[in-house]
């Protein structure tokens, strides 16, 4: 079942936790072939590898901070010095996480996010206590308090069409947020929100737009227990728009368990080889409620629907 596959060229970043525990002598290594990560105030105690009910996960607590030095929205990481940046060759970024005791909700925890100095404005991904958002330099989606206050009437209707783009947050909820963004050239503009495995939103962003960082300023990865506990569990990045199959047999192999990993992924049985929802496979699952439109021109009647409830009533 296992979709990630290390040999993809397309897969830039994979940091997964394997087994790892506190008193392992390279504890504060963690690397995914030359991009090594800087742990920052850990005490390896309380926080670090910590693994409860079988599962291990990058536990920070108390201001702990861990870096990774690679930049998604880079000019180096996507295509080569176009100004169009990641919208040409597409991005998919994924990241498995889990918040405890979040202090204040407008602090930003997850990041992944260049900042414009002169307008504090972000491009890229930017996590606090309650959202996550994926911005463009034309879509902003994360804004302080104050900066929402302030909207006028017509700014505040424009950042409404943008909630496409925003996945909102549990405390003690363990969550799978994808971001795949179709390239400018081989897509339809449009940027994903995946929320543990399935789509939550659709934003098409304008052909004219960039999603490439600021000057002196590199989206690198950034997670900081400052204001929330933070279990990580992995973060992925590839230079290419990944499918509703990917990234749904992603989320089931990040799945710690064997009976969950199974269930979702019966969910892309579904799928024929074009991606798309086959009725015969729908049919032979035997247990999924269908309706099937075979000619719209008979209205009001059942001439062209056939149907069967859960229950195998028709």
């Amino acid at each position: 079942m296992p979709y990630i596959d290390e040999t993809d060229n397309s897969l830039q970043l994979n940091l997964t936790i394997g087994d790892r525990a506190n008193d392992d002598v390279d504890r504060d290594v963690w690397t995914y072939k030359d991009i090594a990560c800087d742990f920052e105030d850990f005490n390896w105690s309380t926080n670090g590898w910590i693994t409860e009910n079988g599962v291990t996960r990058l536990r920070l607590t108390n201001g702990a901070k861990l870096y990774v030095p690679f930049a998604p929205f880079s000019e180096a990481n996507t295509s080569a010095g176009q100004e169009s940046g990641a919208q040409l060759t597409g991005k998919t970024i994924e990241i498995i996480f889990e918040l405890h005791n979040v202090r204040d909700f407008s602090k930003i925890l997850i990041s992944a996010a260049s900042q414009d100095i002169k307008t504090d404005k972000f491009i890229g991904i930017v996590g606090t206590g309650d959202k996550i958002t994926m911005n463009t330099k034309e879509l902003t989606n994360y804004m302080t308090a104050e900066q929402e206050a302030a909207l006028t009437e017509e700014e505040r209707a424009s950042y409404n069409t943008r909630n496409g783009l925003r996945a909102y947050l549990a405390e003690d909820t363990r969550i799978h947020i994808a971001y795949s963004i179709q390239s400018k050239e081989n897509g339809n503009r449009l940027i994903y929100t995946y929320v543990n495995g399935v789509i939550s939103g659709i934003v098409q962003y304008g052909n004219n737009d960039s999603i490439l960082d600021f000057p002196n300023s590199p989206s690198d990865f950034i997670i900081d227990s400052t204001y929330a506990d933070i279990d990580l569990y992995g973060i992925r990045v590839y230079s290419n728009y990944a499918t509703d199959t990917l990234l749904l047999n992603n989320y089931a192999a990040s799945m710690p368990d064997p009976a969950d990993r199974a269930a979702i992924g019966a969910m892309n049985a579904m799928l024929n080889t074009s991606d798309k929802i086959s009725l015969k496979k729908v049919i032979d699952a035997g247990n999924i409620p269908y309706i099937v439109f075979t000619d719209l021109r008979h209205t009001g009647d059942k001439k062209g629907v056939i149907g069967k409830n859960a229950d195998g009533t028709k």
